[in-house]
């Protein structure tokens, strides 16, 4: 009895250590780029103290800018793990930004053209957005499985053949064009499409507990289901994958429309759940913040990418805060956009720094050892432990 009592306090000290290692990456993170902000903003001769304390009050310091904050997160967290789940399978999914648009498109489409009830409109325009997404990046996917074309050159590609495709379809002579509008926007969803409102008389919509509820339905499949291991399978060794029977094209195309399923899935719920119509401009650069999935080799995470949505948000909304505060009134008339860019650049280094392979829990040898023994791939399965490849 002792020993095992022994046993177990030793298994959850041992966890307890695993998690404290895995917290101090982040938090010196955060705590380096904040100082290394401050000691430019200081040397340029303002107040960081001020800036930081505008920065938190453009994310934090009211309710409407909690509120603001959290819808702007939603479509980080779905963007965070469309880039993860593609990492995961070995795929670097940069078109998230043309998924969203197509997404996005998808559900204005489903949300006019269709006249259902309002919860079931509501799942059908998401679901269309999400097929939507799929459709886009399993072209990418295919082209990968089938001619080896790499998939940051040919989803940097569909990127660009959505945008152009939008911009024609709201012309002023497209098929997407709301006529009554002079401005270069789709007809309105209905409704009955829309997503319902948490809190009256404010934007904060369902889509932010639809986004927090992916990130647990991703976790889920990557790391409790047979599919989630055939794409961790493959995106570590395809030779391996191979040797233990799983179909690596089919992964492949696989993964690439799980990854965009959950792109066009953000792209719905920011035009269903704000707009209720698409327009030039809108969720422009949600897809190519790609550092959201940067953990992406380690368990997908929600709390990375509403940290990234709250740091992002805070500077672009209110960053105005930051800049009133700092500086002279002689450099803030000179130099307008100072203590603007390096606000960003201190965010910037908060999401990157844990991203350092050499610096992150003492050393690439130990995470290399770690990813070893998570992996389990000391034996991908019981019939085949010869297959274990790195």
């Amino acid at each position: 009895m002792a020993t095992a009592a022994a046993s177990q306090r030793s298994a959850l000290l041992d966890s307890l250590a695993r998690l404290l290692r895995r917290l101090l990456v982040p938090v010196l993170a955060v705590i380096t780029s904040l100082v290394i902000g401050g000691i430019i903003i200081l040397l340029s001769g303002g107040d960081p103290i001020a800036g930081y304390t505008g920065l938190w009050r453009g994310a934090f310091g009211e309710t409407n800018s909690i509120i603001e904050t959290l819808i702007k997160t939603a479509p980080y967290i779905f963007a965070g793990l469309a880039v993860a789940v593609g990492f995961r399978g070995g795929l670097f999914n940069i078109g998230v930004e043309g998924q969203l648009f197509v997404g996005s498109i998808a559900a204005v489409i489903a949300g006019h053209a269709v006249s259902l009830p309002a919860p079931l409109h509501v799942i059908f325009a998401l679901a269309c957005g999400a097929l939507g997404g799929a459709i886009w990046a399993a072209i990418p996917g295919y082209l990968k499985a089938r001619t080896g074309a790499h998939e940051v050159i040919t989803t940097i590609m569909t990127n660009y053949i959505a945008l152009r495709l939008i911009n024609w379809a709201i012309s002023r002579e497209g098929p997407l064009r709301d006529p009554r509008n002079p401005l270069p926007e789709t007809f309105r969803v209905l409704d009955t499409a829309r997503l319902p409102v948490l809190i009256e008389d404010s934007r904060l919509h369902i889509g932010v507990i639809l986004a927090v509820l992916a990130a647990f339905v991703v976790y889920w499949l990557i790391w409790r289901t047979p599919l989630g291991f055939e794409i961790r399978t493959v995106g570590l060794s395809h030779s391996a994958a191979r040797y233990a029977g799983i179909n690596v094209r089919r992964t492949v195309v696989l993964t690439m429309a799980f990854s965009g399923a959950l792109a066009g899935l953000g792209g719905a719920v920011q035009v269903l759940g704000l707009k209720g119509f698409f327009t030039t401009g809108f969720n422009v650069g949600l897809g190519f913040d790609l550092d959201c999935g940067r953990d992406a080799r380690r368990k997908p995470a929600f709390w990375g990418d509403a940290e990234r949505a709250a740091l992002r948000h805070a500077g672009r909304r209110r960053g105005h805060h930051a800049v009133a505060y700092t500086g002279s009134a002689r450099h803030r008339r000179h130099h307008p956009g100072t203590h603007v860019d390096v606000r960003r650049g201190a965010a910037a280094d908060a999401r990157t720094l844990p991203a350092a392979p050499a610096g992150r829990r003492g050393g690439s040898r130990l995470d290399q050892r770690e990813l070893g023994q998570r992996e389990g791939m000391t034996c991908l399965t019981s019939a085949s432990s010869s297959a274990c490849s790195r």
